[in-house]
């Protein structure tokens, strides 16, 4: 399965996030984006599947049984209590990659003092199974492919 940047930005790695769910692969490896220090910004689905949690800071997108991808929008963006971000869907959701889930204001994150690195995970995966397909450092436009996540036929 093909996963894909939410936002547009500038690849980094895992080691880059200052939280360590993410930099340590806690909660399963991932990418993340440096958005574009924009004053709106939309955040998209990153593969097809249901919405299966959606905070204004985050969402959950399951793919198939056992298939979930994360979208962690900023670091610590929680503390906000949503201001600055909007939902658009509902848990219970079906959305294609590339739907609007969410918009949030990088500018607002970043003024708070937050980081606004976006994390995209493969939940529970194991690092092997992933492969990160962004060079770090590199331009990604929301819909690049980011992550590939093979199932087999087991999963």
């Amino acid at each position: 399965m093909r996963i894909v940047s939410p936002v547009p930005g500038t690849a980094r790695t895992l080691a880059d996030v200052p939280d360590p769910m993410f930099s340590e692969c806690v909660v399963g490896p991932g990418a993340v984006v440096e958005p574009w220090h924009l004053a709106r910004m939309t955040v998209r689905a990153p593969c097809d599947g249901i919405v299966a949690a959606v905070h204004p800071y985050a969402f959950v997108v399951a793919a198939a049984p056992r298939i979930a991808v994360l979208v962690q929008v900023g670091i610590n963006t929680m503390s906000l209590a949503g201001r600055g971000f909007s939902v658009y869907v509902a848990a219970g959701a079906r959305v294609t990659a590339g739907d609007r889930v969410l918009s949030w204001s990088p500018v607002e994150v970043a003024d708070a003092g937050l980081s606004t690195l976006c994390v995209v995970v493969a939940l529970q995966a194991e690092r092997d199974q992933v492969t990160a397909l962004a060079v770090p450092g590199a331009a990604v436009e929301a819909g690049d492919p980011v992550l590939d996540w093979p199932q087999r036929p087991y999963d």
